[in-house]
């Protein structure tokens, strides 16, 4: 029976008696055919990608496979993700891409990453002890998993604070479940977005600084290495890409060891290990869960699977990074995993997510304090009343009620 004789929901319903692992489906389709076209109803389905050499393969040639959505053939998402993320650099192909993450590299090597770890410490310092201060328990999405994040790149950036919660309103009409915000709502939300960011990066041309955006302006925009449109799109895809993603894989990353107790332990026992559990963290759960989609620019063999100049190609992650070839025993959650740095969730190739670095720092303070802060801490309500939400752009938690 091919796989896409009826028409198919993507991505596979996860099974509600265990959310955090994605439908058997990836793996029945990597095990018995691992590049096979989704049943989506479209005139010209795409393909899956569900094995991790292929993915390589798909994502590490720019050159055959594009990532333009505007490009004939594109597997496009729907809803209103473009209105928010239609120009943003994973967007871009070369020699565009290139220009322009250029001038973003530095901002975001590892050596200026660096340089942010006091504060970033401090901001999950203050932050945590917020959240136990005068309360036993709470909402660790809200208030601790969107407020990090959130601080840490307006910090960067050099934004005021207190428009945090603005931005977050904004990304989330635009990135939440498809049909879940009318078009002219999500479009307001875009619009507005658009002319905040519009009007700050004016006040920092007027206002020089030291931050990431006053760099940009100087050293990009005055010498003409970019325009002011697309400088625009670089600081709305830096806000966007370092706030939501982190946040939820926070959450996601929260809930998996408070229901892996053995793997608490070990973490509890050895914070030293935080930073490989980040990465255990980041394989397992994924929030980029829609898949890196691209559209063949000329025909291309792939395994031995024949794609054509114009098919559009969907690497799904939550595939690749449970592909047993590479991940032993890999729907394991195993803080210890050897190899557990290999995952895609970050993306491969000239796509590779450039605010890694920092999306990790954050990740491995917050891993690494969370259970020596609140050693107590543990979910307050039952396990499968933990919502997870897999129809929005981004995988996460409605709301994860611990108590300590």
């Amino acid at each position: 029976m091919s796989f896409n004789e009826v028409v198919e929901t993507y991505p596979f319903p996860r099974d509600s008696r265990c959310p955090m692992r994605p439908s058997g489906e990836y793996a029945r389709r990597r095990d018995e055919e691992p590049l096979n076209r989704l049943g989506l109803g479209r005139d010209r389905d795409p393909w899956l990608v569900t094995r991790y050499r292929d993915a390589v393969s798909v994502l590490g040639d720019a050159g055959r496979f594009s990532s333009n959505p505007a490009a004939d053939g594109f597997p496009r998402r729907g809803g209103n993700t473009d209105l928010l993320v239609g120009r943003f650099l994973f967007t871009q192909d070369p020699p565009k891409h290139t220009r322009l993450r250029g001038v973003l590299t530095e901002e975001f090597s590892v050596s200026r990453v660096n340089g942010y770890r006091e504060m970033v410490t401090r901001v999950v310092a203050q932050t945590l002890d917020e959240f136990v201060s005068g309360k036993s328990s709470g909402d660790f999405v809200s208030e601790v998993a969107f407020r990090i994040p959130g601080h840490v790149m307006f910090e960067v950036l050099g934004m005021p604070h207190q428009d945090r919660g603005r931005f977050l309103d904004w990304i989330t009409q635009c990135l939440g479940p498809v049909g879940s915000v009318p078009t002219d709502q999500a479009s307001a939300a875009a619009r507005a977005y658009q002319a905040y960011v519009d009007d700050f990066l004016a006040y920092r041309e007027r206002t020089p600084s030291d931050d990431v955006i006053g760099r940009l302006v100087r050293n990009a925009l005055e010498p003409g290495l970019v325009t002011r449109e697309e400088l625009l799109d670089l600081i709305q895809a830096l806000i966007t890409g370092g706030f939501d993603t982190t946040a939820h894989t926070m959450a996601m990353g929260t809930f998996a060891l408070l229901t892996n107790p053995d793997q608490l332990a070990l973490l509890r026992n050895d914070p030293s290990l935080a930073g490989n559990a980040v990465e255990e963290i980041l394989r397992t759960t994924a929030v980029t869960h829609t898949g890196r989609r691209r559209v063949a620019t000329e025909d291309v063999l792939i395994g031995d699977q024949e794609i054509s100049a114009g098919d559009g190609v969907i690497v799904s992650q939550d595939a690749v990074n449970r592909d047993d070839a590479v991940f032993a025993e890999p729907d394991v959650f195993d803080i210890t995993r050897k190899g557990a740095r290999r995952h895609m969730t970050f993306g491969f190739g000239i796509h590779l997510c450039l605010g890694s670095p920092l999306a990790r720092m954050e990740l491995q303070e917050v891993f690494g304090t969370l259970f020596a802060k609140i050693p107590t801490l543990e979910l307050a309500v039952p396990e499968a009343d933990v919502e997870v939400v897999a129809d929005a752009t981004i995988l996460g938690l409605e709301s994860l009620q611990v108590r300590w």
